[in-house]
């Protein structure tokens, strides 16, 4: 395996649109459900390539924005990302385009960043939010891109799952979301239901919705 070259069996087929890797992809829907279903921001790569990268398709995208001719002398440098060597020649980057990794070496071929599209409150989301599951965007901060995420395995919060109970036996009880105080669909009184994700004062039950984490206690093994 190599970047850009991921087996297919490796890779997931995410809810919006392109591929990452199974760590990745899992992290991606759970702040996926958080971002819509309690803050009403709806989270999604700009394009199919956008997540995960073939070779092929990265160095596409790399000859697009470089040339091997220098037509923005005051402004490429190594370090902004203005010039690079792929293939022991030396390429510089085109006026008025973002930066491009060199094939064979961006995140994307590893099937663990999203290039993020730029829908209502998205990027501010995840300036706040996005570290909680493990998606940092301290590479892209780097060359001054706010939609570029990457997801850091060390840094996610899989502590976050259990299995819980809502408190109380009887009755329907109508819950509403953190952000619109709308109510959610009643909740039946239910018993061992799967917590899929916490977060801060609310939970997604996986038999329903989000309900307040006051409702609930965790089941005693």
């Amino acid at each position: 395996m190599s970047n850009g070259n991921i087996p297919e069996r490796q890779l997931v087929k995410l809810s919006t649109v392109g591929r990452l890797t199974k760590p990745a992809a899992k992290s991606y829907e759970r702040m996926r459900i958080v971002a819509l279903n309690v803050y009403k921001v709806d989270l999604r790569p700009t394009g199919e390539w956008d997540a995960y990268r073939e070779r092929a398709v990265q160095e596409k995208v790399f000859f697009e924005r470089y040339t091997l001719s220098n037509l923005n002398p005051g402004y490429n440098t190594v370090r902004n990302g203005g010039i690079k060597t792929y293939n022991g020649k030396t390429y510089y980057k085109r006026p008025n385009v973002a930066v491009a990794a060199t094939p064979g070496t961006s995140n994307h071929g590893w099937g663990i960043a999203v290039d993020f599209r730029n829908n209502p409150g998205a990027w501010a989301w995840l300036q706040k939010y996005g570290k909680k599951f493990g998606w940092t965007n301290t590479e892209g901060a780097r060359i001054n891109e706010p939609w570029h995420w990457v997801y850091d395995s060390k840094d996610t919060r899989k502590k976050r799952v259990g299995k819980y109970v809502v408190k109380g036996s009887a009755g329907a009880r109508t819950y509403k979301t953190r952000k619109t105080g709308k109510p959610q669909r009643n909740l039946a009184a239910c018993k061992n239901v799967k917590v899929v994700v916490t977060w801060g004062a609310w939970a997604y039950l996986k038999k329903g919705d989000w309900i307040k984490r006051s409702e609930i206690r965790k089941v005693k093994k």
